[in-house]
């Protein structure tokens, strides 16, 4: 038997949650983020900025504060 799992889980890694740790490893992005287009910014000059988050465009919401365009 040369799986040394525990459920899935290395016993190291059983260890660190046990002392406070993360037992799985976070995962850090290395894509950028995107950034605002024409559309969106259209859509913020038309419609506002309160009319978005109202309706819930949360990814034009984002890519405009990505482009430093809204706070």
């Amino acid at each position: 038997m040369g799986d040394d799992k525990i459920f899935g889980y290395e016993w190291e890694d059983i260890q660190r949650a046990q002392q406070g740790g993360r037992l799985r490893v976070a995962v850090v992005s290395t894509s950028p983020k995107p950034y605002a287009t024409e559309a969106d910014i259209t859509l913020l000059s038309t419609d506002g900025e309160q009319w978005l988050r109202l309706h819930r465009y949360d990814g034009v919401l984002d890519r405009l504060k990505n482009s430093g365009i809204i706070s």
